[in-house]
């Protein structure tokens, strides 16, 4: 029977020219699913990234204890700040490097209902299973009503996949995650966090 071969590998991966019938590098599939904008093509991308770090050095993938280090101290301002009963956050546990996307729930949400934290990105989500981004941009203009002084803060409506929305606003980026830097206001993080839980 008739049959097409592809070849999936790092760029420096040895192939002699018709080995295969097409060659496609994880470099571009990082680069495809990095541009993309869902929480899936993010997930897909960072393990993309760790698997072409891991060709690139050791051939074995380590657990980086900057990034374990950071998600127990952000676990911790956590457990100090957030209302007692009211979320369900990650706890601490070993970690990859640039791990550094954060998940909260409140207790009692519907599914598919979350805040999503990018450190590195500086966004904070409340994301929603629905597409309906129209009534949503209505439910921020209405929510801005109740602000004085041009004093609300900016609210982004953007799409996540094919069938979410999320709330965005903006928060401080973390670009240094090592034991080396000074710890970021996790304090400006979960007031976020709970802003979000009184929007939704």
């Amino acid at each position: 029977s008739d049959y097409w071969t592809c070849l999936v590998a790092h760029s420096k991966y040895f192939a002699k020219p018709g080995d295969f019938d097409a060659l496609v590098t994880l470099e571009a599939l990082h680069r495809y699913f990095a541009d993309k904008h869902d929480d899936r093509s993010h997930y897909r991308a960072r393990i993309l990234e760790q698997t072409i770090r891991k060709y690139e050095t050791t051939g074995i993938q380590k657990i980086d204890p900057n990034m374990t280090r950071f998600r127990a101290m952000y676990a911790a301002a956590c457990d100090a700040s957030l209302r007692s009963g009211g979320w369900w956050y990650e706890a601490p546990r070993d970690a990859w490097w640039d791990d550094n996307w954060f998940l909260f729930r409140g207790i009692g949400w519907p599914k598919g209902v979350k805040v999503v934290h990018m450190a590195r990105f500086g966004r904070m989500q409340l994301v929603l299973p629905m597409r309906d981004e129209a009534l949503l941009r209505s439910v921020v203009e209405q929510r801005a009503t109740s602000y004085t002084n041009g004093s609300a803060p900016a609210i982004n409506v953007v799409p996540v996949g094919k069938t979410k929305s999320a709330f965005q606003i903006n928060v401080p980026k973390v670009t240094d995650f090592s034991i080396a830097a000074p710890p970021p206001e996790f304090e400006q993080f979960l007031a976020a966090v709970e802003f979000f839980a009184s929007f939704y």
